[in-house]
């Protein structure tokens, strides 16, 4: 049976459990479950102001204690005018929260009353804001007035305690204690123990985050060590711009260029003056990096002239270079003075010719300079009559006996023709099945040909398809079997006056024999007339059946017939005559099987004794 929780008697800010006040200024507080929570909950986790000045959170074993459990607090230095945050937590194996219970409540002066906070499975899930509380599964206001706190013993919940006996704080007020290994006047909060004195080697305050450090304490000042967290608040060498000896550059310093960062000390804390830095300056033109930007000498331009104007330069390297003043350059016609000699398109301009006729070549009597073609003009002459678009220079002549159309000063020079002639095209032949074809003169040229029919390949139809005066000639096609496969091979026929002729040279496919040749020319030799052959050793006309070939003609050691059951015996083979010996001469997988054997010939036959009894064998009756 375990326990009850003990009184664990909670000063706010972690004090000691007696205040400077009266001593029965205090609440107990009687923590439960309901049943199906009991069952769940691993742990209950109790603090009290969460988040505090004087935070006090401590998580208990289920297993340790039995429900109800309770435990005291009372106010710090006595002043009852306090408020306290209590918070009671059951928490699952894992640690996780299942249901959170709070009350926000304060002290009545030199009296002892009684907080009862109930935890039940209603408020599994559910999270209440700071100043709630679950209470059968919604969320209610925290805040009790400590007025309205019962007196301790009133609530019937005193754990089986006697009236008058407030569980051992009259007889007693229960110490917190705390291990403090270094002296500095604070303890280890996970070493913490409540008994009614203090033993030495103990202290009433908790809080140490080091307890092998003297200098670490909740009131102790950072030395800026870079290693330890001297005020206990869980940062170490916070308010510290540095570590006591380091040094680092300059900030916002830079050694690019010709800057130099310069270097600063910590001293206790602070870094000190920076030395020996150069800033940036403005940059100028020469090689140098004065801004610290890793260029040199970017951005920079000034003013420049040159012979055609003014324009700006820039420095490269340390030089003034890359004036934008143009150079002058060689006239072009562009209406511009490119060369900068105060004339504009001086002998650039171009002489173009009137084109009346639109044929893009112009009369030479009627010229312009300019630069591009003005409407009406064009940059060709030689055009031997501007009111002619078919006449110019590269025209094709019509033949028609009146314009010179290509302008070279000759009338329809090169017709070949006078328009209207007809001729036989030429090359053609009107022999056979061919036709020459005919031509027509249109604009002094010899028309397309028309109507003419080639020679063709000779085919065996009673024509002359090739036109050499000779009918079917040499039109030859194969015949007889579709293939040349095994015996067989294909004829040829020839063409005469429009007819195939005898089929000759053809050999047929025929039954197939046994003559290792493939007479029916289906690409296999000798199938389905072979016969069947066994191997005989013993020559007595049977053979092994598993030792078959097959051939034409009967191998050498061959039979013609299998079921030899022993091939070196030849008595032994199918249909001999069996005798009494043990052994199976007709190879029918019976020994001795149709004859009677005799004790003595059984005996002599098998090599037994000739004593022993008749062997009873199956057989069938005697002939």
């Amino acid at each position: 049976m375990r326990a009850p929780i003990a009184l664990l008697c909670v000063a706010i800010a972690l004090v000691a459990c007696t205040s400077d006040g009266d001593d029965a200024t205090r609440v107990v507080v009687t923590i439960d479950a309901d049943e199906p929570l009991r069952t769940q909950a691993a742990s209950l986790r109790l603090r009290v102001d969460p988040g505090g000045e004087g935070t006090f959170d401590q998580t208990l074993a289920a297993r340790s204690f039995d429900w109800p459990a309770r435990t005291t607090i009372v106010p710090r230095d006595g002043d009852a005018s306090r408020v306290y945050v209590l918070e009671a937590i059951a928490l699952d194996p894992s640690g996780a929260p299942l249901v959170t219970a709070r009350a926000i409540s304060g002290f009545v002066p030199g009296e002892t009353r009684e907080l009862v906070i109930e935890l039940t499975s209603a408020c599994l899930g559910i999270e209440c804001a700071a100043s709630e509380t679950c209470a059968e599964g919604q969320c209610v206001d925290a805040r009790i007035a400590a007025s309205s706190l019962p007196r301790f013993g009133e609530t019937g919940m005193d754990g089986g305690v006697a009236p008058g006996d407030d569980g051992g704080i009259d007889a007693c007020t229960p110490a917190a204690s705390y291990a403090d290994e270094d002296g500095d006047g604070y303890g280890d909060p996970a070493t913490l123990e409540t008994r009614c004195t203090v033993p030495e080697g103990r202290v009433t305050r908790a809080g140490d985050c080091d307890d092998a450090c003297e200098a670490c304490r909740p009131e102790g000042v950072e030395v800026c060590d870079g290693t330890r967290d001297e005020d206990c608040d869980g940062t170490a060498d916070e308010g510290c711009a540095c570590t006591t000896g380091a040094t680092r550059a300059c900030p916002g310093a830079s050694d690019v260029g010709e800057c130099v960062a310069g270097m600063q000390r910590c001293v206790e804390g602070t870094w000190s003056v920076c030395g020996d830095r150069v800033d940036p300056l403005p940059e100028t033109c020469d090689g140098d990096d004065e801004d610290c930007d890793g260029r040199v000498d970017e951005g920079l331009q000034r003013a420049c002239e040159g012979a055609c104007g003014s324009g700006t330069e820039t420095c490269r390297g340390g030089e003034w270079e890359g004036c934008t003043v143009r150079a002058p350059r060689p006239e072009t016609c562009n209406g511009s003075d490119d060369d900068c000699d105060g004339t504009t398109d001086e002998g650039v301009l171009t002489t173009f010719y009137r084109d009346a006729d639109g044929d893009t070549y112009g009369a030479m009597t009627a010229t312009t300079l300019a630069c591009r073609a003005p409407t009406g003009y064009v940059v060709r002459a030689g055009d031997c009559d501007d009111t002619c678009r078919a006449c110019r220079p590269g025209g094709r002549e019509t033949c028609d006996g009146r314009l010179d159309e290509d302008c070279n000063g000759t009338v329809d020079q090169g017709c070949a023709c006078t328009a209207g002639a007809t001729r036989a095209c030429p090359g053609g032949v009107d022999t056979g099945e061919c036709s020459a074809g005919m031509q027509t003169c249109s604009g002094g040229s010899w028309g397309t040909c028309t109507g003419a029919v080639q020679a063709t390949a000779e085919s065996c139809n009673a024509r002359d398809d090739d036109c050499d005066a000779r009918v079917d000639e040499g039109v030859q096609r194969a015949c007889g079997p579709t293939s040349d496969v095994g015996v067989c091979q294909r004829g040829t026929q020839s063409c005469s006056a429009g007819a195939w002729g005898t089929c000759t040279g053809a050999v047929a496919a025929r039954t197939e024999s046994c003559n290792a040749l493939d007479d029916d020319c289906d690409g296999t030799t000798d199938e389905g007339v072979r016969t069947t052959f066994y191997a005989d050793a013993d020559d007595d006309g049977y053979g092994v059946t598993s030792s078959a070939i097959q051939a034409c003609t009967r191998p050498s050691g061959y039979a013609t017939q299998g079921g030899d059951c022993d091939d070196a015996r030849p008595d032994v083979r199918p249909g001999a005559t069996e005798t009494c010996d043990g052994i199976d001469q007709d190879c029918d997988a019976r020994v001795d099987d149709g004859i009677s054997c005799m004790p003595d010939a059984g005996a002599r036959d098998a090599g037994v004794d000739a004593g022993t009894s008749m062997v009873e064998v199956d057989a069938g009756p005697f002939p």
